[in-house]
Order: structure tokens, then C-alpha cells, then sequence
């Protein structure tokens, strides 16, 4: 794990290398590292995590032996690593999912105090006013379920709720869809294999669940969910049998962090799965092994909050992953079309920005493209280029449908041949 002192160094380093033009291919400072960040302020295990606007919000959760269910719900701002306070939710419970749908949270199912036990409420949390409203129930009863938001080729996110318990019989299979539109729930393809406590995640083009208890054991199960077909896929079983555990995705690779495994019932286990090959990579460790672990990508990074340690309480930990991915923002690279600049203004912008390639000659523009692309590397616009000297594109923040996309941070990649240069922008709504 690097320490604030050493990343410091590390970005000093970084800025004199930069400057003095000795670096000459893209490049990623801290891929596969784990760092400290501020801990959250309620220690808790089994709460439910989201994302809105590039801030995390840990909701609900229990002390380990769950005698006390809380209704907290605090902001994270990865961006200042600080915590606020934010309204309660209405039902205090453990073991629910959340996910993030047409700017709301919505918080689903499960377990309550002893006497009220699992349930199957859905309440939306509105960032912007900081407000709580209750929501039509889910169908199926449960808790250890497993939630994810999956937005269609239509641009409409619904949110797909999978897996669970539903007290002293086996795991469930159901995976209900809810439609914040229009407020209803449909029943979809269950899931082949029953499990409780596992993890649901959504690439941009399919759902997976991961891991989890099926009744007798651990789970090394990973199965893929096609919401446009309603289809399941058997998938590569994750390494490490697992449940309690956490995912989050980055660039369209899964990344399954802690949990109870057969070796330990505080895992630090990081395992990275890649869709593309169906394969499973080891990563750095975790390094405070935790079940019942909160994980939640925001960007680039991955937080893994509170959870359950091997000190037997309710942890307040929370640490920063950065993996090894593929699209970085370049600077200085050799490129091989010489006296070619690029520039973007405004940076960030609101309504639109203005890209300009300048310093280009008629003979190289051949095999030449300008593209965006966003976090999980997705292409989502694609732009031709006039080569007169100055070549320049005014982008509005819309793909190659037409479409208006959120806010966040993309990629402008310049590239021709074997050559590209690679450049952040941020869309701001």
C-alpha cells in the first residue's frame, strides 16, 4: 500500500518527468495500489452503497452481531475525502441492495430488527433536495440480494435486483426488474444458481453476479445476465469461493474484493475478471480483510467501506483501489505526426467544447480518427478530421446516436497508425 507521504513523491516525480519530456508512452502512476482515505464516520457492516454525481453514499447497515440497525445514510466526496451527514432513511435495515437510476437512489430490501426480520420495501433518495419517498415493494420478499443499474440502447435504466434470502429456506433465484419511470416491477430469466450475499454489477452491455452463499457453501459462481435478451451465461468460476463479498466495475472489467472465503472469514482477496477473455487475474490485496464489505467504483477508483474485520466490530475503514487500466490521459507523447497539437476548450465544460488538431499536413491525415470515450472504455463519438492546418470539432456532450450523455470524465484519443495521444475531459451537467 503506498502511503500519502510516498504518492505525494510519486506525483512530484511524475510532474519533473513530465517536464522535462522524458516520458514517452501512456501511462497509469498507481495501477493495481490501494490507499487510505478518510474513514467513514458510523462504523457498520452489510450497508447498501451507490453513486451520484461522482459521490459515494453508504446507506443503512447493522453493528456485526446486529443488534442495532441503523438508518444512516452518509455522503462521501472522493474528490475533497470528506463525509456529511445526510437524511436518514426511513426504514432502518441491513443486507439491502442500492443502485442509481435517472438521478435517484433507491434503496431495496433487506433485514430489519429482530421482529421485523427481511422485507422487501423500496425507497428513492433524491440528492438533490435530500429527500426520502417510499416506492411500490418489491415482489419477493429477501435480503442478501444483489442490485445493478443497466442502462439500454434506448438510454432507459432500469434497475435489475437479483439473488437474496428469504429466511429459513434456500437461497432465491429471483431477478425482478424496477422501472423508476413508471414505478412497476417485472419478473425476469431467474438466476441459474440460488444465492445469498453475492455481487451484482453491470458492465455497459451485461449484468454479472458473482460469488455468494448457496445454501451449503461458498460460491465461485459467475454468471452473466443479458437484460436486452433476458438471457443467463455460465461464466469462469471466480478463484476464490466467496461470499459477503463486494464488486465494482472500471473499464468493463469486474473487480470482486473481500468477503468470507473457506480460508478466512475476512478475506482481502482482489480478483479482477475481464469479460473480453473470461478470464480472472490476482490483484493487489485489500488491506484490511473484511466481509460484508461495501464496494462502489467512482470513476477510475474503487472504495471499499465499512464491513466487518477480524477485530470483531463494525469497521469505519475506507480504502481507495486504483487498477491497471487501459485508457490514460498522455502527456508529451512521441507522436509520429510531427508539429500535430492538440487542444480542448473549455476544459471542463458545460454545453459544448471546442477540440483542435493543429500543425496537420494533407500526408498526415491518412489513417487518422479523433474519438471519445468514456470511463468503462466504450466509443461514444467518433469525429472526422480535414487536414487544412487546423482541424477542429465542436462536441456537445452527445454520442454517436445523438444522444445526450451524464456528466463525468471522457477521453479524447488522437491517434493514427500505431501512434495516439490521450487527453481527460470533463462534462459537466
Amino acid at each position: 500500500m503506498i502511503s500519502r507521504r510516498d504518492e505525494n513523491i510519486y506525483i512530484i516525480l511524475l510532474a519533473v518527468l513530465v517536464f522535462i519530456g522524458i516520458i514517452g508512452s501512456e501511462v497509469s502512476v498507481f495501477a493495481d495500489s490501494w490507499i487510505r482515505k478518510a474513514d467513514m464516520p458510523t462504523g457498520r457492516n452489510s450497508p447498501g452503497i451507490a453513486v451520484f454525481e461522482s459521490k459515494v453514499y453508504v446507506i443503512g447497515g447493522s453493528n456485526p452481531v446486529g443488534l442495532q440497525y441503523f438508518r444512516i445514510n452518509e455522503e462521501y466526496d472522493p474528490s475533497t475525502d470528506s463525509w456529511v451527514m445526510k437524511a436518514s432513511m426511513p426504514t432502518p435495515r441491513r443486507g439491502l441492495a442500492a443502485a442509481t437510476a435517472n438521478g435517484k437512489i433507491y434503496a431495496i430490501g433487506g433485514t430489519g430488527p429482530w421482529g421485523v426480520c427481511w422485507n422487501n420495501e423500496n425507497e428513492e433518495y433524491n440528492p438533490v433536495t435530500n429527500t426520502w419517498i417510499k416506492k411500490a415493494d418489491m415482489p419477493t420478499i429477501r435480503w442478501g440480494l444483489g442490485a445493478a443499474t443497466f442502462r439500454s440502447k434506448t438510454a432507459i435504466e432500469k434497475i435489475y435486483v437479483i439473488g437474496g434470502w428469504a429466511g429459513n429456506n434456500p437461497p432465491v433465484a429471483a431477478n425482478e426488474e424496477y422501472d423508476p419511470s413508471t414505478n412497476t416491477w417485472t419478473t425476469k430469466t431467474p438466476l441459474p444458481t440460488p444465492r445469498q450475499y453475492l455481487a451484482v454489477v453491470a458492465t455497459e452491455t451485461r449484468i454479472y453476479a458473482v460469488g455468494g452463499w448457496d445454501y451449503s457453501s461458498m460460491s465461485r459462481a459467475n454468471e452473466e445476465y443479458d437484460p436486452e435478451t433476458n438471457t443467463w451465461s455460465i461464466k469462469a468460476d471466480m478463484p476464490t469461493a466467496r461470499g459477503n463479498l463486494g464488486a465494482a466495475t472500471v473499464m468493463g472489467k469486474v473487480y470482486a474484493i473481500g468477503g468470507f472465503s473457506h480460508s478466512t472469514p475476512f478475506e482481502t482477496a482482489n480478483e479482477e475478471y475481464n469479460p473480453e477473455t473470461d478470464t480472472w487475474s490476482t490483484k493487489a490485496p485489500m488491506p484490511t480483510g473484511r466481509q460484508h464489505v461495501a464496494v462502489v467504483a467512482v470513476g477510475k477508483n474503487i472504495y471499499a467501506i465499512g464491513g466487518w474485520s477480524l477485530q470483531g466490530h463494525a469497521q469505519s475503514v475506507n480504502e481507495e483501489y486504483s487498477p491497471d487500466i487501459g485508457v490514460e490521459e498522455t502527456q508529451n507523447v512521441k507522436f509520429e505526426m510531427q508539429n500535430a497539437k492538440l487542444t480542448i476548450l473549455p476544459n471542463p465544460f458545460n454545453r459544448k467544447t471546442v477540440i483542435s488538431v493543429q500543425g496537420l499536413v494533407l500526408s498526415e491525415a491518412k489513417n487518422l480518427s479523433l474519438q471519445i470515450y468514456d470511463l468503462t472504455g466504450r466509443l461514444v463519438k467518433s469525429f472526422p478530421l480535414i487536414p487544412t492546418g487546423v482541424a477542429a470539432v465542436t462536441w456537445a456532450g452527445i454520442d454517436d446516436f445523438g444522444k445526450l450523455l451524464p456528466a463525468g470524465v471522457y477521453f479524447c484519443k488522437l491517434e493514427r497508425s500505431k501512434s495516439s495521444v490521450t487527453y481527460q475531459i470533463i462534462l459537466m451537467r
